[in-house]
């Protein structure tokens, strides 16, 4: 009975293991359409995870080929990240953080934040997505109600830009006021080796908290607001972008 118990911890232990060898390729089609703008801007963008690491890269530059295949040295092949220097979401499970870079006007900042940030509603309501049998789940994040379909049939907890803590992969989320758009169109689980490395780890620039890049958004804000040019006008910059940096009360 003991050797039988110690076989199937042995089975449990090795399927975990070679769970976590897999490596998750989703391409999403990334669609916002601002109501203060006349037209959807619509890109392909990539999520790349080994289940605790998570890379989202948004192609804005139109030259999509964020993995290649080089050869391994025992004969085998490696997947390699080749950034464009495109838009990059970086998730660490393991430390709870996520990285990207945000602006104030064309001035970029390294934002280090927190991965609580997500308060999910599992609702009962399902949809097939690519052939998978995905589950409703709805939350409020920084100024807009969200809709989103995950599945438990590809086992990474994860999802495309910063969306994440649902138990199974993300493949449709949506603001509730249709500006906001991401919806799954492949995937591709291998079992081949992929280097998945914070792209902002050589930076020069100290990343900072969300808090204190509102807090420096906000005082550029007011900056703007009081300036007058020579002839009369001014410039400004909005308040809510995909997120909400300054509240109405401000």
């Amino acid at each position: 009975m003991k050797n039988k118990f110690y076989f199937l911890i042995f089975i449990l232990c090795a399927s975990l293991g070679h769970a976590q060898e897999s490596i998750l390729i989703a391409d999403y089609t990334y669609s916002i359409q601002f109501k203060s703008l006349p037209s959807v801007t619509t890109i392909n963008s990539r999520l790349i995870s080994n289940g605790v690491l998570s890379h989202y890269e948004m192609d804005f530059v139109g030259n999509f080929n964020l993995v290649e295949e080089e050869a391994g040295v025992n004969g085998g092949s490696v997947l390699n990240l080749k950034s464009k220097k495109n838009p990059i979401i970086y998730k660490d499970s393991k430390t709870r953080h996520i990285y990207s870079i945000e602006r104030v006007g064309m001035k970029p900042f390294l934002v280090k934040d927190s991965m609580n940030i997500f308060n999910w509603n599992i609702k009962n309501e399902k949809k097939d997505i690519l052939g998978y049998t995905c589950q409703q789940a709805t939350t409020e994040y920084r100024g807009r109600q969200y809709t989103a379909y995950f599945t438990t049939e590809i086992p990474f907890q994860t999802g495309p830009w910063k969306f994440y803590g649902l138990p199974g992969l993300i493949l449709q989320v949506e603001s509730d006021d249709g500006e906001f758009k991401m919806i799954a169109n492949k995937i591709n689980i291998s079992k081949k080796q992929i280097d998945i490395t914070n792209p902002f780890s050589e930076s020069k620039e100290k990343p900072i908290s969300w808090n204190l890049y509102t807090e420096i958004y906000y005082k550029k804000y007011n900056e703007l607001k009081n300036y007058r040019t020579p002839n009369g006008g001014g410039f400004s910059i909005p308040k809510k972008l995909i997120e909400t940096i300054i509240s109405d009360d401000n």
